[in-house]
């Protein structure tokens, strides 16, 4: 109660986490494969997970607005604030074309369970 009366959206059920990131203007998370998910969907996203990840590092050198946070909340939501919606709309059109010349991971999959078969001496 507490929380709507100063202004925060508190849904009534359970959300899910995609489609919340989908809508958020940004995410914060703790861990890197929410971070990663929203970032890959054009959500500027924050991660404050310790480790440094290779895989979080190559989804923020293909272009993606993966962000590894190790500042203070103050700052964080100060850079938050200052991205305008022009920004964020850039965000989200750049990722749809970043995912639209990915190789689709069913065809990288296929390529490698066939190699194996043919290495086991199969058909």
């Amino acid at each position: 109660a507490e929380a709507v009366k100063r202004g925060y959206v508190v849904p009534p059920a359970c959300v899910d986490g995609l489609d919340l990131a989908y809508h958020a203007r940004a995410v914060i998370t703790g861990g890197g494969t929410m971070a990663r998910e929203a970032a890959l969907l054009g959500v500027p996203s924050y991660y404050t997970f310790p480790l440094r990840l290779r895989v979080s590092e190559y989804v923020s050198e293909l272009g993606f607005p993966l962000y590894h946070w190790r500042g203070g909340p103050r700052e964080l939501a100060e850079e938050i604030a200052e991205r305008g919606p022009g920004e964020l709309e850039e965000a989200l059109r750049r990722a749809r074309e970043l995912v639209n010349r990915l190789e689709s991971p069913e065809h990288v999959v296929l390529r490698v369970l066939e190699r194996i078969v043919q290495a086991r001496g199969g058909a």
